[in-house]
């Protein structure tokens, strides 16, 4: 006797509480496409307000709530390398298209850990929040996207608490992605779907994974000895002469 199965909702027809705890790696892939668009335009508006500042020489920028043009360019500049860099060129692949279509084009129901797949973009998502919070001010952050020092350790370069927040938050979330993808590639492949058979874009993904796995521990390394560096006194980053070496944290990054 056959059994009736209850009508499949698609995607788009989801419940805001649906989409709040999905574990669903086609609606997770979809709230990572949306959150990197949303910042692609940022990224977008700060790139072209770079553009109308190197027009002409001098400061076209305006003076905002006591802060100077010229840290509004820096800030702008700041921005829009990170964002254009971490927010969409990477996780529009790895962490939106790869979640929707890895699955997909190696047989897989899901991902390896659905759980934390969620948990990665939520992650995201916090990291995301706290972008948005440098758009204040007083929170901006002039120390360009790198964060080096010794001029990240200056009071001038902005917030280096919020610069390093956001670099963990987002390292958390990229090291999560990253051990789910290479798990799920690996060990989740339909049967006699071997290496050879695989499509380019899933052993872009994987190789994306393995990088992302070997760097991001010596990034978040470098942001919270930058940390320790300007607000406890530390000196891995600063002061030459009691041992500190800029250099480290370049290599480092």
């Amino acid at each position: 006797m056959a059994v009736a199965k209850a009508p499949s909702v698609p995607w788009y027809g989801a419940t805001l509480k649906e989409w709040l705890f999905t574990t669903d790696h086609k609606k997770i892939g979809m709230l990572y496409l949306v959150t990197t668009l949303v910042f692609f335009a940022v990224a977008g508006l700060f790139g072209m307000l770079v553009r109308f500042e190197q027009n002409v020489l001098g400061i076209q920028l305006p003076s905002l709530f006591g802060r100077a043009g010229a840290d509004l360019y820096n800030y702008l500049l700041t921005g829009h390398g990170a964002v254009i860099l971490l927010w969409w060129a990477v996780n529009v692949w790895v962490g939106g298209s790869a979640n929707i279509l890895v699955p997909l084009m190696i047989g897989a129901k899901e991902l390896a850990f659905p759980k934390l797949n969620a948990f990665g973009y939520w992650v995201f998502f916090g990291a995301s929040v706290l972008v948005l919070l440098t758009l204040i001010p007083q929170n901006w952050i002039t120390m360009l996207w790198t964060g080096y020092p010794p001029y990240s350790l200056n009071e001038n370069a902005g917030s280096t608490i919020l610069y390093v927040a956001i670099v963990a938050l987002y390292g958390v979330s990229s090291t999560a992605g990253s051990v789910n993808m290479v798990t799920t590639i690996v060990s989740l492949r339909a049967k006699g779907l071997g290496w050879t058979k695989l499509n380019l874009f899933v052993h872009s993904i994987m190789a994306a994974s393995l990088m992302n796995l070997f760097g991001v521990p010596a990034l978040l390394g470098a942001v919270a000895l930058l940390f320790t560096d300007k607000y406890l006194g530390t000196n891995f980053f600063n002061h030459p002469a009691l041992g500190g070496d800029p250099l480290l944290y370049q290599h480092l990054l």
